[in-house]
């Protein structure tokens, strides 16, 4: 019930919004407006619409297909949030011990930046549906689900490494094979800037110096302390088989994609997959915290950390003028009345125990 209340309303301030004003919507507007002359099944074509559009071609598939039946972009901007926000219902009710508080932080973590980075938030939310895949062993469902993924945004391609990670049962094996990934990393992204250009990007002016690594060292402390907190709390059961084990992976590879992002920003594009984690781990720690009070003090910390980070730091340039259509009323208004809303039903609402 709680879901069929609150989607309409995401659905609303996720899609219809000013598009004028939000950084990257006019661009993706106008590429929905061009295709109306394009023919996706001819290269000449494509390679115009390439020419002034960096879009992956299964975003520009979607983006025809609407256009097929309508030339209202914010019609387009419903079904991308229709399937946005799918993924993630369909993937938080089956594994999340707290919906609400998932929910919670979907909108603190995920959501706003979604609302102008449609191809790769889009990208993330289908590839989390393979994570039955990993958990059950199914590779070539797996690697369906990454594909399909990855023609919307190339970043998701990273998300490969998971299915083997867990496949690892050793431990120390586990950490081991995380540090070389972090030495290759770093050795690939510090010294083959090439990689923009050849998966293209379009993230020169994160490679050149132009955008610093500040948000990532805010990112690695905050996911540290998001590990740390996880591994007090839920001790060995951390490496348990299941979601915790593959949350535990996760948080773990972002923390060293953010660890070595300090010095290049491009990094934090592909951690973003990772980041994911923190909604199934934060109810986690939730319900396993024995004390009442030091439970809703947690709860409270995760609310200001990543409520502070989105509404008050370097990112909230991209939301500050972003208005909604209906009274012209701001987002923010919304998302309070929203969070209060959705903070009272993940208080009162049951879990379901993992460990």
């Amino acid at each position: 019930m709680y879901i069929l209340l609150v989607l309409p309303v995401l659905v609303y301030v996720h899609s219809f919004i000013d598009t004028t004003t939000i950084v990257d919507l006019p661009g993706y507007k106008k590429g929905f407006q061009d295709l109306s002359t394009i023919d996706i099944f001819n290269s000449n074509d494509i390679k115009i619409f390439e020419a002034h559009h960096k879009f992956e071609y299964g975003f520009i598939l979607l983006l025809k297909i609407v256009r097929c039946f309508t030339g209202d972009f914010g019609i387009f901007l419903v079904i991308n949030t229709s399937l946005l926000l799918g993924c993630y219902v369909l993937v938080t009710l089956r594994y999340s011990v707290n919906v609400g508080i998932s929910i919670l932080m979907l909108l603190l973590i995920v959501f706003d930046q979604s609302i102008f980075v449609l191809r790769q938030h889009l990208s993330i939310a289908i590839v989390l549906l393979s994570i039955p895949s990993i958990i059950e062993r199914k590779f070539f469902r797996f690697t369906l689900i990454v594909i399909i993924a990855s023609v919307l945004h190339k970043s998701t391609l990273i998300w490969f490494v998971m299915y083997f990670l867990y496949g690892i049962k050793s431990p120390l094996r586990i950490f081991l094979s995380l540090g070389i990934i972090a030495i290759g990393v770093t050795l690939i992204f510090k010294n083959l800037s090439f990689l923009n250009n050849f998966l293209s990007l379009g993230y020169a002016s994160y490679i050149n110096g132009d955008k610093t690594g500040q948000s990532n060292l805010v990112s690695f402390f905050m996911s540290l302390m998001m590990f740390c907190i996880y591994v007090l709390i839920c001790g060995k059961n951390v490496l348990s088989d299941g979601i915790m084990r593959l949350c535990t992976l996760a948080l773990y590879v972002h923390v060293v994609i953010s660890f070595v992002g300090i010095q290049l920003s491009l990094l934090s594009r592909f951690g973003l997959v990772f980041n994911t984690s923190l909604l199934f781990i934060i109810p986690i720690v939730y319900e396993n915290i024995k004390s009442d009070i030091v439970r809703f003090a947690y709860l409270f910390m995760c609310l200001c950390i990543y409520g502070y980070t989105t509404y008050f730091g370097s990112f909230s340039a991209y939301m500050f003028k972003c208005r909604l259509y209906m009274f012209n009323a701001e987002e923010m208004i919304c998302f309070l009345i929203f969070t209060m809303f959705t903070l009272y039903v993940a208080i009162k609402s049951r879990s379901r125990a993992l460990i």
